[in-house]
């Protein structure tokens, strides 16, 4: 009698260490847009940097590519230590500073009723769900916890993602991710547009749609496709890549010049944009195409 071997556990991914550079300018961007928020700050530096915001798709794209190269290591496992291995990871990675930072708001307003806003939102913050708060007319902003909605994005994107990449072929999670690519563009189009019949303000409408979770996958799926795409399809045809980064360059001019209209604001939706570039600055970080292909021949020049 022979009994089923247990698959052992995949080892621990070696760390992209350039990838610290896109995080770093990712945290940069975010910091000097939201700079001139902070009272005194923006004024007495006289930073600003309207699109800050960026920064906030850098770390979805990077996100989707590093969780989505996870768990492909993983898919061997039955599905059971699949979950438990990347669950455990992710609440042992977010979940104490993130409680504890709600808590050590919890004590303040314990003390000074303030924010006094935590009382209503502290349900949605306390479970994921803080950016679906936003299409409510009667939002209230706190700048102690409003760029949490990111993080519950992320976390919503961590519900979903684990169960495709076990379910699916990698086929069958290529056509996800380009599905996502394809479609979220229309999926904002028409948040925006049940907002705006909702009678909410132009920008509420605005923000709304950004924070709506719907409508950010396909950053997360631009950066699954890196993982994906075969490590080595472009690195074999440097010529197709730079053409490939062409046609990038080019689909982020023509999103950054498509606008949807909403009650006569102009709401630019270039996520998709954005992420096409992100996609090709990582791809060159990971797998050596394109400026890699450069770097190696470098190399070889000075006889490294």
């Amino acid at each position: 009698m022979t009994s089923a071997r247990r698959q052992p556990a995949p080892g621990p991914l070696d760390p992209i260490r350039n990838l610290d550079g896109v995080r770093g300018l990712a945290i940069l961007l975010v910091v000097l847009f939201h700079l001139p928020m902070s009272p005194g700050w923006g004024g007495a530096l006289g930073l600003t940097l309207p699109f800050g915001w960026m920064g906030v798709q850098l770390f979805f794209v990077l996100s989707g590519f590093l969780i989505t190269r996870i768990l492909l290591r993983s898919k061997e496992e039955r599905l059971g230590p699949y979950l438990k291995r990347f669950y455990v990871r992710r609440v042992l990675r977010i979940f104490p500073l993130y409680y504890g930072y709600l808590l050590v708001l919890a004590l303040v307003y314990a003390a000074t009723a303030h924010p006094g806003q935590l009382e209503r939102y502290w349900p949605y913050l306390a479970t994921f769900t803080w950016n679906w708060t936003r299409a409510d007319a009667a939002w209230e902003e706190s700048n102690l916890f409003v760029h949490l909605w990111s993080l519950s994005v992320e976390e919503q994107f961590y519900l979903l993602w684990p169960l495709l990449a076990f379910a699916l072929p990698r086929r069958g999670l290529l056509i996800a991710a380009l599905t996502a690519i394809c479609a979220c563009p229309f999926v904002r189009m028409a948040c925006a547009d049940a907002y705006t019949a909702r009678g909410l303000a132009p920008y509420t409408v605005f923000d709304a749609t950004y924070w709506n979770t719907l409508g950010q996958l396909d950053a997360f799926a631009w950066g699954a496709l890196l993982t994906l795409v075969p490590a080595n399809a472009l690195a074999r045809a440097p010529a197709r890549a730079t053409l490939l980064g062409a046609a990038v360059l080019f689909a982020v001019a023509l999103g950054a010049a498509v606008l949807f209209v909403v009650q006569g604001m102009a709401v630019l939706f270039a996520v998709s944009s954005e992420a096409c570039a992100v996609w090709l600055e990582v791809d060159a970080l990971r797998v050596g195409t394109i400026t890699g292909v450069r770097a190696d021949r470098a190399r070889r020049w000075r006889g490294q």
